[in-house]
């Protein structure tokens, strides 16, 4: 099952009148008949940087699986969230560690 929300990225979370409780309840409905949340993209404007994170830990109450590709503050907070899956790219990687990963051992490494 795909849920999403086309364009609620465009405006802030206040201006769409939905509250980070209103998003929070709505996950937890649909994770009681999930398997896997995928976690993906920028955070829309209003939303805080430990957004994903606080989706990652509730999942696990559920016993759902989490994918995490995201960059930034909420990349870190996620990762520190323990998600089943971390997708970031070479440069959210590379960003994430602190350091460039020119070679496939520098990769392997990383992970």
């Amino acid at each position: 099952m795909t849920i999403t929300m086309p364009r609620l990225d465009r405006l802030p979370a206040q201006e769409r009148g939905l509250t980070i409780g209103d998003l929070e309840g709505l996950l937890e409905f649909w994770l009681q008949a999930a398997r896997v949340l995928v976690l993906a993209g920028s955070l829309p404007d209003g939303l805080p940087n430990d957004t994903y994170a606080r989706y990652i830990r509730l999942a696990r109450q559920y016993g759902v699986k989490t994918i995490l590709d995201a960059d930034g503050e909420a990349l870190l907070l996620g990762v520190e969230a323990h998600p089943t899956l971390l997708k970031p790219n070479l440069e959210e990687a590379e960003r994430l560690l602190g350091r460039r990963l020119g070679n496939l051992p520098d990769i392997v490494h990383g992970a």
